[in-house]
């Protein structure tokens, strides 16, 4: 017994995980969505994901299901139930906020730790994706040249929707276009999560977000 350490100090020596977040706004975002997951499911919080999962979306950006498998706690059958809405989330704040993830799973298993990422001037990552395009490059080509998901450039071109300077039909088979368009003027939906459910998975949540620029642009245009 006497031999016996203190247990508590010896977790607390052993607890190097992160406890804080310089991005409040994603980590409220993604509390919130846990919470509505876990209240229509009716079961814990931690059971969609942990704190410490938590804390570690909001430190490395996963923005890929592989790279959200790395995360603290995300297995395969979690990120497939709900790495969509978590990677839509993350997608959104990094744009509003001109951040590139510099995540690799690689450098997260190795060490745990990236370089801060990059910081673009406002509006120039989004520049980027546009010239490409116009250049006649697709969403696929540009994600790759650029070293990001597909549903990062297809943020970046849906702003120039709203301008007038891209046309949805430029990006999504007519047939496609069309029948989204149809389903968005009618259906009743307060987020595009929520669309997602009612609607068939043909449909990427870049693919409403597009759609949803462009009915914008017709009703400025009324």
């Amino acid at each position: 017994l006497q031999k016996t350490d203190n247990p508590t100090r010896k977790l607390k020596e052993r607890k190097t995980e992160i406890t804080s977040t310089n991005h409040p706004k994603l980590f409220e975002g993604l509390r919130e969505l846990r919470h509505i997951i876990a209240h229509s499911e009716n079961v814990h919080h931690y059971q969609i994901f942990t704190q410490k999962s938590l804390y570690e979306m909001c430190q490395y950006f996963p923005t890929s299901p592989k790279q959200l498998r790395t995360i603290n706690g995300m297995g395969k059958v979690r990120v497939k139930k709900y790495g969509k809405e978590i990677i839509e989330i993350i997608l959104k704040y990094l744009d509003k906020n001109n951040i590139e993830s510099s995540f690799t799973s690689e450098n997260f298993n190795q060490s745990k730790t990236l370089t801060k990422p990059k910081k673009s001037k406002k509006g120039e990552t989004k520049q980027i994706s546009y010239n490409l395009f116009k250049n006649g490059m697709s969403i696929i080509e540009i994600a790759k040249e650029r070293g990001l998901v597909t549903g990062t450039i297809e943020t970046h071109l849906s702003q120039y929707i709203l301008t007038g300077d891209i046309k949805v039909e430029d990006i999504m088979p007519k047939e496609k276009h069309v029948e989204l368009k149809k389903i968005m003027k009618t259906a009743k939906f307060e987020s595009f999560n929520e669309l997602k459910s009612k609607i068939d998975d043909k449909f990427t949540y870049g693919e409403m977000r597009m759609v949803s620029m462009e009915l914008e642009l017709n009703r400025q245009n009324e």
